[in-house]
């Protein structure tokens, strides 16, 4: 299974300090495994948390050629707030079903400019809200945590909703952000994971080279 780091931070020079941390963790993986996570939040969909949002920044961090973006948008409407990030360089777009009314705008706004739309539902979103859309989706996210604060443990239910749309999507791309430890990592992958997000076991470790390999090989 797929261990990306996640970038979620409330400063620009703590979101820099840790991608560069990230890109380093990277060079241990194949090319194509090669992905940083990046959470926004504005507080709006996230109960008052947020995060360092800044397209601008995000461009001007000069990732390594091969080290790919994808942006978990946890705001309400993302439709409003995608094109600058979208411009910015970013590899696949993550956005929730439970904050937009235009699923298809922001689908077609990521094929135009040859970005994955990646949908994501929340630990209190029943599966089959989202069913209608994963045939036209590359990929699915399942956000195992209440979305907002990096650090939360991850929601029990996670496992049978992973393999309740494993069964129903035999090749979709599964992604599970929130709650990811070696432990839980394990039993992502059981259940049909394809790969899974880390944030606070990886950068709050005294070794995260460490903590990542541990994750890698769960």
């Amino acid at each position: 299974m797929k261990i990306i780091p996640v970038i979620n931070c409330q400063d620009y020079e703590t979101a820099k300090s840790r991608m560069q941390i990230a890109e380093t963790l990277l060079a241990s993986v194949p090319p194509s495994d090669r992905w940083v996570h990046i959470d926004i939040a504005d507080g709006s969909f996230t109960n008052g948390y947020s995060t360092w949002r800044s397209p601008t920044d995000l461009a001007e961090m000069k990732l390594r050629l091969d080290t790919k973006i994808e942006l978990h948008l946890m705001v309400n409407e993302p439709e409003q707030a995608m094109d600058a990030w979208l411009a910015a360089g970013i590899s696949r777009l993550i956005f929730h079903l439970e904050s937009t009314a235009a699923l298809e705008v922001i689908t077609a706004a990521c094929n135009n400019c040859g970005v994955q739309p990646m949908l994501a539902i929340g630990p209190d979103t029943p599966v089959s809200h989202a069913t209608t859309y994963c045939a036209d989706m590359p990929g699915f996210q399942f956000l195992a945590v209440k979305p907002g604060l990096s650090g939360q443990e991850i929601d029990p239910k996670t496992f049978e909703r992973i393999g309740s749309l494993r069964e129903r999507f035999p090749q979709i791309l599964i992604e599970v952000d929130g709650g990811v430890t070696p432990e839980t990592a394990k039993r992502l992958k059981q259940w049909g994971a394809t790969q899974a997000v880390s944030g606070s076991y990886i950068f709050n470790s005294a070794d995260p080279a460490k903590a990542f390999k541990e994750l890698l090989e769960a």
